[in-house]
């Protein structure tokens, strides 16, 4: 197998780990509210504490506007870091991507701690048959989330596609967008 091809397989297999097993992908009505700030919390909520003093600057994106995808052997890959300049907590981010594609994207959420950042690589292997076009239309998202040193960051590994999944009132957190452009 080629360099390509394992540096995928770890890629999908990093995914599948992060994967929450009770998200749901659509808006159906259910029985079990998962909303972090219901008036009767369920056993299995989470509530984020956010650390509100770090200010509205908790996340730098590099490259901050646009993600340059490269043709690497018939696959279209791109990759960008996320920052946290905070000096006092980490903080929780979530990738997402506006398009209805099959695309990986490796780590698609997780933690930074405090003066770190993390890479993220996004691939739309050759088998699914990227389209440039279909590409460029698309914007990725960074969702991110100080956290309160009072966390417990073991606990929420499990649970973060939950957390960023759920309305909370009281979670401060924001958003990046990213363009993308096919060389």
């Amino acid at each position: 197998m080629d360099r390509m091809g394992e540096e995928l397989q770890q890629m999908v297999k990093d995914k599948l780990a992060m994967r929450d097993p009770n998200h749901r992908n659509d808006d159906t009505d259910s029985e079990k509210d998962s909303s972090s700030d219901s008036e009767n919390p369920k056993e299995d909520d989470v509530t984020f504490i956010s650390a509100i003093d770090v200010g509205s600057h908790f996340i730098d994106v590099n490259p901050s506007e646009e993600i340059v995808f490269n043709d690497v052997e018939g696959h279209l890959v791109a990759q960008f870091n996320i920052s946290n300049p905070c000096k006092n907590c980490q903080i929780a981010y979530f990738v997402f991507t506006s398009a209805p594609i099959n695309i990986n994207i490796v780590p698609n959420c997780g933690f930074i701690p405090a003066e770190f950042s993390k890479p993220i690589k996004i691939v739309w292997e050759k088998e699914k048959m990227p389209d440039p076009v279909k590409l460029e239309n698309s914007m990725f998202f960074v969702k991110a989330l100080p956290l309160s040193p009072q966390m417990d960051v073991d606990m929420l590994v499990t649970m973060l596609g939950k957390v960023f999944n759920t309305y909370n009132v009281n979670i401060l957190f924001t958003t990046h967008h990213l363009r993308c452009i096919v060389n």
